[in-house]
């Protein structure tokens, strides 16, 4: 389960960018091990401002890069669950259809296949459990769109096909996913560049960083310490000129850092909204983006018109007509005119309303869940400060806060009573009862 340090430590506003790695999870670990689990050889520009602490630095989501389907808790009918310390597979009816034998396990995909590991070893499995193929990776990534898996063996990269045969021979320092079935980034030689699905440059690695091609067909590169944006055929569209810079959204706006200051440009470069930011959120939803001044919080439009003027803590993407806001170390609901749906009052709240519910925690550390209107529909009953191990302070709390999960879009979410973890519907009904020691969350 994702777990994490107790927000009012420090700002988090995890929700204004996401981050593109597919949970892997290893009994009581929490969180999303993967990414500290890949053996990467570089790492992306450094993010200088505390607005985005805990968000990957100029690096954003792909919906290309993953082959999971849509956004279900049950993935081909079935839910990764641990007990003890093994993995394996219960159906809606939290009736084992593969048996706790594995160390980690995913999310199956639509390719009908899951990643496993057992030994230090990574491998496939099918839906009956059987090894499509066998553990013998140091490091996998589920298959994407391209019906390639990225895999690491001997300290070098490469891809696989569904029947674990090698299309790119293990070649490269550090590689992605395929994006789009087209491309993938991959690093050599101290540079990165972009490769066919043969393992043929489209463009040779002599690049710094380089973020994945959006929906525009142009992608954010580093070359020393400026980044700028290319093509498909590795031409500058725009020139390196800025600090940092991240990918275009659906509204043909992308967010730059010149100096200290964030702004957004257009697809030619030149400056929609000045910079005057603090930090600068991309426009998730194409309509309002989040803002910070000084040290506090807002919206503007896609003109660079406040919607609503900075004053908060801390702010998530609106979701449905709403958005969390955190004020003196309590979270609330606004509506897209910043008037409070729910006054802030709780301790913790999600990041965004899902399925048209977000979950709260209260000052008792309970857990429940509340709709758009601040209605709370499932109220606080599951527990929210729960002990386990914090991967990024390394150490063991015993109150460390759990936060709950999203509901998904086979309306169900993840709960915990007690010791152990459970699967409730949108009315918070038990479909599966807690007796998990842990559960996998697909991303």
């Amino acid at each position: 389960m994702e777990r994490g340090k107790k927000r009012g430590a420090a700002l988090l506003l995890a929700g204004l960018m996401t981050c593109s790695a597919v949970l892997l999870s290893a009994c009581g670990s929490g969180g999303d091990k993967e990414a500290a689990d890949k053996p990467a050889a570089s790492a992306a520009p450094a993010e200088e401002s505390t607005f985005a602490e805990t968000q990957a630095p100029a690096e954003e989501s792909s919906p290309a890069e993953e082959l999971t389907g849509s956004r279900t808790l049950f993935r081909q009918g079935l839910l990764a669950v641990c007990s003890g310390d093994k993995w394996g597979y219960v159906d809606e009816s939290g009736h084992y259809v593969i048996n706790p034998q594995f160390d980690e396990a995913a999310a199956f995909t639509e390719n009908g296949l899951a990643r496993v590991v057992i030994g230090g070893q990574t491998g496939f499995i099918n839906t009956t459990g059987a090894y499509a193929v066998n553990p013998q990776f140091e490091y996998a990534e589920d298959f994407d769109a391209s019906g390639l898996a990225l895999v690491s063996a001997g300290g070098k990269y490469g891809y696989i096909d569904s029947t674990g045969s090698y299309v790119i021979n293990p070649q490269f320092d550090d590689a992605f996913p395929f994006q789009d079935s087209e491309l993938a980034r991959v690093y050599a030689g101290g540079k990165y560049g972009f490769i066919d699905k043969k393992g043929s440059y489209v463009i040779n690695p002599q690049f710094d960083y380089v973020n994945f091609f959006d929906t525009n067909g142009l992608a954010s590169v580093q070359a020393g310490d400026r980044m700028g944006y290319i093509d498909k055929t590795g031409t500058y569209v725009i020139n390196p000129q800025f600090d940092l810079a991240y990918n275009f959204t659906g509204n043909g706006l992308a967010r730059v850092m010149s100096g200290d200051k964030w702004g957004y440009i257009n697809e030619s470069g030149a400056y929609v909204i000045n910079p005057q930011f603090d930090f600068a959120a991309a426009f998730e939803n194409g309509d309002y983006a989040g803002v910070m001044v000084g040290d506090k919080v807002g919206y503007i439009d896609s003109t660079g018109v406040y919607v609503i003027n900075p004053q908060f803590d801390d702010a998530f993407p609106f979701s449905e007509g709403a958005a969390v806001v955190q004020l003196g170390g309590k979270y609330g609901l606004i509506d897209e005119k910043g008037t409070y749906i729910v006054n802030p009052q709780y301790s913790d709240m999600g990041e965004k309303i899902s399925c048209g519910l977000v979950w709260f925690a209260n000052d008792d550390g309970r857990l429940g869940y509340m709709d758009a209107t601040g209605k709370e529909v499932i109220p606080a009953q599951f527990n929210y400060l729960v002990p386990g191990y914090d991967w990024e302070y390394d150490y063991y709390d015993e109150e460390l806060a759990y936060g709950g999960s999203d509901f998904y879009d086979d309306g169900y979410a993840v709960v915990r009573m007690g010791s152990a973890y459970g699967v409730i519907n949108k009315a918070g009904s038990y479909i599966i009862n807690p007796q998990f020691d842990d559960v996998g969350l697909p991303q």
